[in-house]
């Protein structure tokens, strides 16, 4: 018996994503000359829901049993959320 899901989801990126990558680049080079920026005060966040119990669509059962029950927490609907956050750092470098 074998049961298979697909092992990635995945986004195309736009056509012109190396484009926008330098622009955004050059956008914020400009902005941390303008005023003089840290790469220590420059930041990056983002958040994602997730649920605590995650509830499959499929199992292995035998063929021709009329009820497939799937085991639950009973948690299935409540959701948290995740955030993750991260800091430039500036690094000096020294030859030895």
């Amino acid at each position: 018996m074998s049961v298979r899901r697909r092992t990635t989801v995945a986004q195309k990126l736009p056509k012109d994503y190396e484009d926008k990558l330098i622009s955004f680049q050059q956008f914020i080079i400009g902005k941390r000359k303008q005023h003089d920026f840290e790469l220590r005060h420059i930041g990056n966040a983002d958040q994602t829901p997730l649920t605590f119990d995650i509830v499959t669509n499929s199992t292995v059962e035998e063929k021709g049993v009329k009820s497939v029950p799937v085991l639950t927490t009973g948690h299935e609907e409540d959701r948290f959320t995740v955030m993750l956050a991260c800091l430039g750092m500036e690094r000096n470098f020294r030859r030895m």
